[in-house]
């Protein structure tokens, strides 16, 4: 004989308890609780992810690449503006100029002033050196912060080459913020001026 499912007693009715797994809202909650526990679990590798994917594209970004590339200049040696150096065997090399050119619009319209530097390089040897313009850069001398070279460069054609006897000028354009004092570096030699600001 099954115990009966409620009692009545002075009008009242009286339900019998059910073991726990037995219950409805046992049930709902354990499958509640397990849902929020997954659904928490999904969010929070989501936003991980999608941080660390934010800090990846930034730092590779090209506007911003510069802020994450630094070269030690304390082992170079630091030429005046004007002076010559063999920079290889049969190839000197002199910077002309540096300095700030407001004349100058930038293509990259990340930094706010544009910043020349001309170079002038003599092929003495009896061999074709190839020229590559990234293999110069311009360092902030109070950070050692490395700034791109802009596009506004190519509005002259740069040769490639550098053939025995010839030499060549070529202009390049970075694009800077405030800063004031400046090295242009290739390979182990550093050319500084310090920039000064208008009042």
């Amino acid at each position: 004989m099954n115990p009966k499912e409620f009692v009545v007693e002075d009008g009242l009715v009286y339900y019998r308890k059910k073991p726990l797994h037995k219950q409805v809202l046992f049930w709902t909650t354990l499958v509640g609780g397990l849902l929020s526990f997954i659904l928490t679990i999904i969010c929070i590798f989501l936003s991980l992810g999608l941080t660390a994917e934010k800090s990846y594209s930034s730092l590779y970004d090209s506007s911003t690449y510069s802020d994450y590339y630094y070269e030690d200049t304390s082992s170079l040696e630091t030429i005046s503006l004007g002076e010559s150096r063999e920079v290889q065997p049969g190839l000197e090399m002199v910077v002309t100029r540096m300095e700030k050119d407001s004349s100058l619009e930038l293509v990259d319209t990340y930094y706010t002033n544009a910043f020349v530097v001309e170079v002038e390089m003599t092929n003495t040897s009896d061999q074709v050196y190839y020229f590559d313009e990234y293999a110069f850069s311009l360092v902030d001398a109070g950070t050692d912060m490395t700034f791109l070279l802009d596009y506004a460069t190519y509005d002259v054609n740069i040769p490639e080459k550098i053939d025995p006897g010839q030499s060549l000028k070529v202009k390049l354009v970075y694009g800077v913020d405030g800063e004031s004092s400046f090295y242009f570096v290739y390979d182990s030699f550093a050319w500084t001026q310090v920039v000064g600001q208008g009042i």
